[in-house]
């Protein structure tokens, strides 16, 4: 049986007290940064077991953290897949601009290209 390859998912989803918002302003992970398209907007956010749902879809997790490098932010890890559809979700591109990643994930997104496992994993080249 092969191991299941995560990534830590980073959901900036709290206020300035550190309390959960109930909507979601930005999404990062390692290389990916993602920012709402709307200054005072963001999709609800809600954590489920094992899940978090947002915008009304459900995305299943393997673990969560709060305040993760500052109060902001809640992180979940995520199988590379599970990840992959939250980015190919049509909503997803709607609501949210991509600031920073990879060269190869920056141009699919904004060519409204699928984005694979593939790509995350390796487009460790050069980002913008």
């Amino acid at each position: 049986m092969m191991a299941r390859e995560l990534i830590s998912v980073m959901l900036c989803c709290n206020d300035e007290q550190g309390r959960m918002s109930g909507r979601l302003w930005a999404c990062h992970t390692d290389e990916i940064e993602l920012a709402s398209q709307y200054a005072d907007w963001g999709p609800k956010l809600v954590f489920l077991e094992g899940a978090v749902r947002i915008g009304g879809k459900r995305f299943t997790h393997h673990g969560r953290g709060s305040w993760v490098g500052n109060i902001f932010w809640e992180a979940v890890s995520m199988e590379m897949e599970e990840f992959c559809r939250l980015l190919n979700w049509p909503r997803f591109r709607r609501w949210f601009d991509i600031e920073a990643g990879p060269c190869v994930i920056v141009d699919a997104w904004d060519k409204r290209r699928e984005i694979t496992v593939e790509m995350v994993k390796g487009g460790r080249g050069g980002t913008r």
